[in-house]
């Protein structure tokens, strides 16, 4: 072991006899010092990793986004909302029957850079809901006693005991704003 030492040590002088800077240290024990080029290397490479990251992950967002905007403009999808997480995708909102909904959904998850595609879409058939509201209009239309209604003799006045069901009428109008009804009678 000593002989390795005086061995290193004699090296070491050879080198600095040379013209190379030498620093004298037993490589036995690993007592040398790093110099401040591994740390000025690890900071500029911690920086460089701090700028290009986020700059690789807003190239991403932007191509996420502009490919899904691109998919949904040749759709005729009109009422779906999405939410770009990242490399996540989440659709939400109300399609017809008609939307190509399958195809939709692969065409997206087959962009680049897309890593989860997530579909909270519910399926809504207009014409079904406009059947469903008028139904349950005239439901409540039939539920209001409009025998209840009736004018005073010989006068185009309503009669006292009238105002509660016509409240009861307006209440429902103002619920049902696109419903229209006709309100007629006749007096003696």
């Amino acid at each position: 072991m000593r002989d390795e030492f005086h061995t290193v040590i004699i090296r070491d002088l050879l080198m600095q006899d040379i013209g190379s800077p030498t620093v004298l240290h037993d490589e036995r024990h690993g007592s040398s010092k790093p110099g401040p080029i591994p740390w000025v290397i690890g900071f500029l490479s911690l920086i460089t990793l701090g700028w290009f990251i986020p700059k690789q992950l807003s190239a991403i967002n932007q191509d996420v986004d502009f490919g899904v905007r691109s998919l949904l403009a040749t759709s005729d999808a009109k009422n779906i909302d999405v939410d770009i997480d990242g490399r996540d995708v989440t659709f939400t909102g109300k399609v017809t029957p008609k939307f190509e909904r399958d195809w939709f959904m692969q065409s997206v998850a087959e962009l680049s850079q897309i890593r989860v595609v997530r579909d909270n879409l519910s399926e809504h058939d207009p014409r079904e809901e406009a059947r469903r509201v008028r139904a349950d209009f005239q439901n409540l239309i039939r539920a209001i006693d409009t025998s209840a209604i009736s004018f005073e003799p010989a006068s185009a006045e309503f009669s006292a005991g009238s105002e509660q069901t016509l409240l009861q009428l307006v209440d429902l109008l103002k619920k049902y704003p696109e419903r229209r009804v006709k309100v007629a009678g006749h007096t003696d």
